[in-house]
């Protein structure tokens, strides 16, 4: 592997730790004994260009506020993933909304077994954000005193979704809720079961 001051490596970190992981990390010099200076990304998630917000994972108030400076040895440093430079994250228009799932999906697969859970997180949330829109007769999962519940979308006026729940015995609750009480959508073409195994 080659290293430039200034290029994107993964460092693997927590070594000999019960589960070590790997990160991004920024070459910030190297040295001529086999070590390199580091700056590590933040371990929060960061949603991929095309998702503002994360569907289920938590959004932190400090992503990319805080970088840590460290050292690794070059052995404990690998190449990134072909599709993690910035023009391997785009996704041809042509394939299906299924196939986009299925792409941004094995993607994460990548990424968590090589143990990079913030990585894997953003590419498992782009998936779902292609499958989670709101619409008017949709399904969603919503927040209702503490639990997740299934409602039915009945009208959207700004940021207020008008829903209806219904209970185990049967019984239809119209209500209005906030968007951040929506926890995601429910997609009706899902044949392939994509939703459940992102």
């Amino acid at each position: 592997m080659t290293l430039a001051v200034g290029s994107t490596v993964r460092m693997r970190d927590g070594a000999g730790k019960k589960n070590p992981f790997t990160c991004k990390a920024i070459v910030a010099t190297v040295s001529g004994d086999n070590t390199v200076s580091l700056v590590r990304d933040d371990l929060a998630p960061v949603p991929l260009g095309r998702v503002g917000n994360f569907i289920v994972a938590p959004l932190f108030n400090s992503v990319g506020l805080s970088v840590e400076e460290c050292e690794s040895s070059i052995d404990d440093l690998m190449e990134l993933l072909p599709f993690e430079d910035i023009s391997g994250n785009e996704v041809s228009d042509s394939l299906s909304t299924a196939e986009k799932v299925e792409l941004y999906k094995s993607r994460g697969d990548q990424l968590l077994r090589l143990n990079d859970y913030t990585c894997a997180a953003a590419y498992y949330e782009a998936a779902l954000s292609f499958i989670a829109s709101i619409s008017i007769g949709g399904t969603c999962i919503a927040r209702k005193n503490g639990d997740a519940v299934i409602a039915d979308v009945d009208c959207i006026d700004d940021d207020q979704y008008d829903v209806t729940f219904t209970s185990q015995n049967g019984e239809e609750e119209e209500t209005t809720i906030p968007l951040k009480d929506i926890l995601c959508s429910i997609w009706c073409k899902d044949e392939a079961y994509l939703q459940p195994r992102c």
